[in-house]
């Protein structure tokens, strides 16, 4: 099996050939149910960021608790960060894939829908964008609630 896990230090991507407890299985098993509702979520921007609280008009100070430099912004987060754009290189990487820096959410679906038509392996290459993008919200959680620094 192969699985993309954050290393207890809340900071990098491991790939891994175990199963982690169902987490992760290409084939007949897929995605967690909490790595699918963050999929789910970021597929139709309702991840709460500190953009989507305040367009709920709720007075909040914004920053990015990924890189600390920047307000954090559902595009920001995902894509532009760099935290999160050294984590799309590596990911990518693996599979002989350039990271572009794709400036919305939607540009990176639509390349990512692409790329699978010449990826070899097409249904974990879906997973591994469900599996990113949920490691990049876990990683965000775990430095704003958990006080983790985040490196690379």
């Amino acid at each position: 099996m192969v699985c993309f896990q954050l290393t207890q230090h809340g900071t990098v991507f491991a790939l891994d050939t175990r199963n982690t407890h169902g987490t992760l299985q290409y084939g007949a098993s897929s995605l967690s149910p909490r790595d699918s509702l963050i999929g789910w979520r970021w597929f139709n921007h309702k991840i709460p960021c500190d953009e989507a609280i305040w367009k709920r008009l709720v007075p909040i100070t914004s920053r990015c608790h990924l890189c600390f430099k920047n307000e954090e912004t559902f595009d920001h987060l995902f894509l532009a960060s760099d935290f999160t754009q050294k984590i799309w290189k590596m990911i990518l990487e693996i599979f002989n894939h350039r990271w572009e820096g794709f400036s919305s959410a939607d540009l990176l679906f639509s390349w990512w829908q692409r790329k699978k038509c010449v990826t070899p392996l097409p249904k974990l290459w879906q997973l591994v964008l469900v599996i990113t993008i949920s490691a990049i919200w876990k990683s965000r959680n775990k430095s704003c609630f958990d006080g983790i620094k985040l490196t690379c």
